[in-house]
């Protein structure tokens, strides 16, 4: 992950994202972060394509 967005890149801290958890439906994974130290977000992403990734 890297600050894209506006809310990612401007902020308290600006230009920073970290993880905070995750939960895992079937092949979606919903990505909880912190973006610029004063959001909360939430990102969905597909198990299959972050694997295919990889290959």
């Amino acid at each position: 992950m890297e600050p894209v967005a506006d809310y990612e890149r401007t902020g308290f801290f600006g230009n920073v994202v970290f993880t905070n958890g995750h939960v895992v439906d079937g092949d979606t994974v919903t990505l909880y972060y912190g973006a610029s130290d004063s959001v909360i977000c939430g990102a969905r992403l597909s198990l299959q394509e972050i694997l295919q990734t990889l290959r």
